[in-house]
């Protein structure tokens, strides 16, 4: 690698670490937690106004997964835990059906919508709760996480 390559690459990092930590993860840290009944809300237009408060099991997950693996990668920050924390206390309480399996979709207070049909919910769940394990440091959340995986 040469001396051009090594500051475009310096280059492209700075860029996407400014993009991520000072638009990315304030605009949903701002927009998408959804304080009032837990969870995420993730339909949100680019000013931040919400246009659906349907809740999808992928899309929770997803983002369960993205504050967990931040406070993974970056240190664990006590607001990025708690973003996390909002959707597993969401998930755990209003995202399985009987079966075991999430739902596709539940409605904003965590009222299923879209009966489970699809693995996809299953698998984001299960890396989500994987990934909050090792930041919740705690035998509850690993036990969960656990139980994901080997149900899938």
């Amino acid at each position: 690698m040469n001396i051009d390559d090594k500051n475009l690459l310096l280059q492209l990092r700075h860029k996407y670490k400014h993009a991520l930590f000072d638009d990315v993860v304030p605009f949903w840290l701002k927009y998408s937690l959804d304080k009032q009944f837990g969870g995420y809300l993730s339909c949100i237009d680019f000013d931040g106004s919400i246009f659906d408060t349907d809740k999808y099991a992928w899309m929770q997950g997803r983002e369960i997964f993205l504050w967990s693996k931040l406070c993974s990668l970056f240190g664990v920050s006590p607001t990025w835990q708690e973003a996390a924390k909002i959707g597993v206390d969401f998930m755990l309480a209003h995202g399985k059906a009987p079966s075991g399996d999430y739902y596709f979709a539940l409605d904003r207070k965590g009222n299923p919508l879209v009966q489970p049909y699809n693995i996809f919910s299953d698998c984001f769940m299960c890396i989500a709760m994987s990934e909050y394990s090792r930041i919740a440091q705690s035998e509850k959340e690993r036990s969960i996480a656990k139980e994901e995986a080997i149900r899938l």
